[in-house]
C-alpha cells in the first residue's frame, strides 16, 4: 500500500537533532510569513544543572535574591537593570555566563542556524526568576522552578 503513495504526496522528514531544529519548525508553523519577528524566548522551568547553577551564581553575585516574575532579575550586556549604574558590579558578566550554559547556548545556535530566516540577531537580556518563590528560600534550592526568558533585537 506505501508503494502506492508517489514521492510528492509522501512529504518530506526532517531529521531533528536539537532542540534549536524543533523550536525552529515550531516557530515557522507558528510564525507563518514572519519568521524574523522572533522576539524572546521563555526556557522554564530549567531543570539542566549546569544552567541553574549560572543562573543562581549570577543573581547572587548581585547581591539580589530569586524571586517571582515580578521580582526577576534581569541581566543585560552592560549590568543589571534597574540597578543603579554606580551600584552595579555585573557589567554584563551574568548575561554572558547564563548564555554558557547549555539552555543559553541553545538560543545562540536557534539564532546562528536559522539566521537565513531570522535575520541576524543578538540576545540582549536574559531575566532569571523562579515560578514557585515560595520555595526560593528552601534549603534545596532545587526544589524551587528556575525559569528564564531570554530576549534579542535585530544588529
Amino acid at each position: 500500500m506505501k508503494e502506492d503513495v508517489d514521492a510528492t504526496q509522501r512529504g518530506e522528514a526532517v531529521l531533528l537533532r536539537t532542540w534549536a531544529d524543533l523550536t525552529f519548525l515550531m516557530w515557522k508553523n507558528l510564525a507563518g510569513g514572519n519568521v524574523q519577528n522572533l522576539k524572546h524566548i521563555f526556557r522554564a522551568p530549567i531543570s539542566n544543572d549546569r544552567t541553574f547553577y549560572y543562573a543562581m551564581k549570577a543573581v547572587t553575585d548581585v547581591g539580589m535574591k530569586i524571586g517571582g516574575w515580578a521580582d526577576r532579575v534581569t541581566f543585560t550586556e552592560t549590568g543589571v537593570e534597574g540597578v543603579a549604574t554606580a551600584e552595579d558590579k555585573d557589567k554584563g558578566n551574568g548575561l554572558r555566563a547564563i548564555l554558557t550554559t547549555p539552555n543559553g547556548s541553545g538560543i545562540y545556535w536557534l539564532l546562528l542556524n536559522h539566521k537565513a530566516q531570522f535575520g541576524i540577531k543578538t540576545v540582549t537580556k536574559v531575566s532569571v526568576w523562579a515560578d514557585s518563590p515560595d520555595k526560593a528560600g528552601d534549603a534545596n534550592p532545587k526544589n524551587m522552578d528556575l525559569c528564564l526568558y531570554f530576549q534579542f533585537d535585530d544588529v
